[in-house]
């Protein structure tokens, strides 16, 4: 029996910790636990005494502990049904001076992988404890960040075969490149995009999940991680990973139509300045201010601007992003 089960009961009466822990349950919609009630219940009194672990003895610690690690790798989040209500998860992969750890991150918790937990920073969970021989971050539990992997400006990124995180603003999704590796006869595919700060302009390859890149748009703040810096090109492998970090909001624009440019053939749109500013359309939406419903199998939007660009120019718009 953990001790601070002993400390509530001097505390408090059977029935009290009962409706207590019932409380508890209610709270967070009965997706944890009695044991894990009467740990926060106890956490609450100032009852824990949390120990610490590593890598090595986090697996045969019993009860809540500590442990802190230099993320390594951040898999993507997943989702599923439980008890009628939706359940989110995240793995992380860390490690210490005494090896590796899978660490479990659960519903508003996975929000830190999106926010300031990168790859390679170092953070300590508090509130954790083993199950499945993965470290889960309990409920009122939390990961403080102790050493931040820092994004490098895209404008000193320099040295060859570095490892890095950079920021940046997509400014040009590019076309699918199709590839064979030597001696195979299977095609393979990279995907890419240029990322800039204003003022530099870094090419991004993704070589694993190369259908990532067209989860995001024109002008997305993203943040590569763990990308190895070559010949001017962040190359991402299957360790590396790209945060959305903002996303223009959609809305309906209003102003003259000043240009027209499109992305490569034209399949992941193109970018319209209207009034000063640009913004990134779909093939729908230049069809639609172009003046025509669809875009014909036999053309490309490439081919349509050429043609009929030049007419719109300097023209009010309305369109919706």
């Amino acid at each position: 029996m953990p001790d601070y089960l002993e400390k509530l009961n001097s505390l408090f009466s059977g029935e009290e910790i009962e409706s207590k822990v019932e409380a508890k349950l209610k709270e967070y919609s009965n997706l944890i636990t009695k044991e894990t009630a009467l740990f926060l219940l106890a956490k609450e009194q100032n009852l824990i005494r949390e120990q610490t672990a590593d890598s090595s003895t986090a697996e045969s610690t019993k009860g809540r502990f500590s442990i802190s690690g230099t993320v390594s790798k951040i898999f993507p989040e997943r989702e599923y049904e439980g008890n009628g209500k939706k359940i989110k998860t995240q793995r992380l992969w860390l490690f210490d001076e005494k090896g590796e750890f899978t660490l479990v991150l659960w519903n508003e918790d996975t929000k830190l992988a999106s926010g300031k937990i990168a790859i390679g920073g170092k953070i300590k969970v508090t509130g954790a404890y083993s199950r499945g021989g993965e470290v889960h971050l309990g409920y009122g539990g939390k990961a403080e960040l102790l050493e931040g992997n820092e994004s490098i400006p895209l404008g000193k990124l320099k040295e060859e075969n570095a490892l890095v995180n950079a920021e940046g603003s997509i400014d040009e999704i590019l076309p699918d490149y199709f590839y064979k590796r030597k001696g195979s006869e299977a095609e393979e595919m990279m995907g890419s995009f240029s990322l800039t700060d204003g003022e530099n302009t870094f090419t991004v390859c993704l070589w694993d999940k190369p259908e990532q890149v067209h989860d995001f748009k024109f002008k997305d703040k993203v943040r590569v991680e763990r990308a190895r810096f070559r010949n001017r090109t962040l190359n991402m492998n299957a360790n590396s990973r790209i945060v959305l970090i903002e996303r223009e909001k959609e809305g309906e624009i209003k102003g003259i139509l000043e240009g027209i440019e499109v992305q490569g053939e034209g399949k992941e749109g193109a970018k319209a300045r209207i009034s000063g500013r640009e913004y990134a359309i779909s093939v729908q939406t230049a069809c639609a201010i172009l003046g025509i419903s669809s875009l014909p199998d036999d053309v490309s939007l490439k081919t349509l601007v050429e043609l009929k660009g030049k007419e719109i120019i300097g023209k009010d718009v309305s369109l919706f992003l």
